[in-house]
């Protein structure tokens, strides 16, 4: 009696047992993961025409950026959804084959609930594990390549080159002479000279290139006639009235001889032509007398300021002319016995001046300046070039080309 009661008992147990094997749905994965935008898949083989049910919910209702189901072989979109916050379908399987669940997430990880599910369709039991089969095929490959066995005759061509032999070097003269410039005290108008600075281009050789420009001054006491005041015993303003006048105080001019030694002259750097005139009234006794002139007016206008003020004004408005270097455009002056200049460029200034300071010593000056050109010269030459172009014969050959070839299945 107790056995009976056993058998009895486990035929409902194996009914339970058969009931669980006919069901048809297979979980395949269940769980939680994180997926952020590097994402995550899940990989399965699935026969045709089973189903897959795909559960899904991100956490706080957060986007993923997509979920995509993709056949592995032929590497072919089967289903996709994009910016999704859940998801609950079922997709049927076209073929057998390695499927692909892909989810993508959006900015940072997000927690994702997710459960795959197998419907079976005709095998319900069916291994959802796959592997990965390799195959590796062989072709003949020909082909021809270009050997070279020598070179062919070679092409001979000539051609001129200049090469490099030397600078030459050429002296263009703007002036050189010798002058003298006379004293103040002399009855002519020699107390100053003047010399443009222009190179001139008619002398430049063609295609020369501009070295430098050089100029030279040197002054010595004159050893010509020269004129100093025998005495000075009257009043400037007496003395420099006339010539005439001039000779009448003194009685005569004496005549000195030339002193040993170098003497300075003044010298300008001028812009303008017209300031030799000015230098000679600069440098002429007659100046002098003009400036005695005015200060003598101012004197007599200020005794006759005493009697009449229009009086003082009219004698103190008659001033005469006065020469001075306001009068003059230059951009430097010296005091010089010795000049020697050498520069990059031509100088800026258009003219070179002399003036004599002093009142009875003639100056002997000695002057030249010049430009200073350079050109290369070059020798020619006639070189041989020859050109050897190469002997070329083809060849046959052939190769194994191999092609490896990978195919996903299901583990039967």
């Amino acid at each position: 009696m107790k056995i009976f009661w056993i058998i009895f008992c486990l035929i409902p147990i194996s009914q339970k047992l058969i009931g669980q094997i006919n069901t048809p749905d297979f979980t395949i994965f269940q769980g939680k993961n994180s997926i952020n935008k590097e994402g995550k898949s899940y990989d399965f083989a699935i026969n045709k025409n089973d189903e897959i049910k795909i559960v899904l919910s991100v956490e706080k209702e957060k986007d993923l950026a997509s979920i995509v189901l993709i056949d592995k072989n032929s590497n072919e979109t089967v289903w996709k959804k994009g910016k999704v916050s859940s998801v609950n379908e079922t997709i049927r399987i076209p073929e057998e084959s390695v499927y692909s669940l892909q989810l993508t997430g959006r900015g940072g990880k997000k927690d994702v609930s997710i459960s795959i599910t197998r419907i079976s369709g005709k095998e319900k039991l069916y291994n959802p594990a796959w592997m990965q089969y390799n195959s590796i095929s062989t072709e003949n490959i020909s082909y021809e390549v270009d050997t070279m066995i020598g070179y062919q005759d070679p092409v001979i061509s000539y051609h001129d080159i200049r090469l490099f032999n030397k600078y030459m070097y050429q002296k263009v003269d703007v002036f050189d002479y010798n002058d003298q410039i006379l004293g103040q005290g002399g009855i002519h108008n020699s107390q100053a000279k003047i010399k443009p600075l222009a190179i001139n281009k008619a002398n430049i050789p063609d295609s020369a290139i501009f070295k430098g420009y050089h100029y030279n001054v040197s002054s010595t006491i004159g050893g010509a006639k020269h004129w100093a005041l025998a005495d000075i015993g009257v009043s400037a303003a007496s003395m420099v009235m006339s010539p005439a006048a001039s000779f009448a105080a003194h009685g005569a001019m004496g005549l000195i001889g030339p002193q040993p030694g170098s003497e300075p002259i003044q010298y300008f750097m001028s812009n303008r032509e017209s300031d030799l005139k000015v230098a000679q009234e600069i440098y002429s006794l007659y100046n002098s007398g003009r400036e005695a002139t005015n200060k003598a007016k101012d004197v007599i206008g200020d005794i006759a300021g005493h009697f009449s003020s229009s009086a003082e004004k009219n004698v103190k408005g008659t001033k005469v002319k006065e020469y001075n270097e306001g009068d003059m455009s230059f951009n430097e002056k010296g005091l010089v016995t010795n000049l020697s200049v050498t520069e990059a460029l031509p100088p800026t200034a258009k003219y070179i001046l002399f003036g004599n300071p002093d009142i009875g010593q003639a100056k002997n000056l000695k002057l030249n300046a010049y430009a200073l050109y350079y050109k290369p010269t070059y020798n020619t030459l006639s070189a041989e070039e020859q050109y050897f172009q190469a002997l070329i014969q083809k060849l046959s050959k052939t190769k194994i080309k191999y092609t490896k070839t990978i195919h996903l299945e299901s583990i039967k």
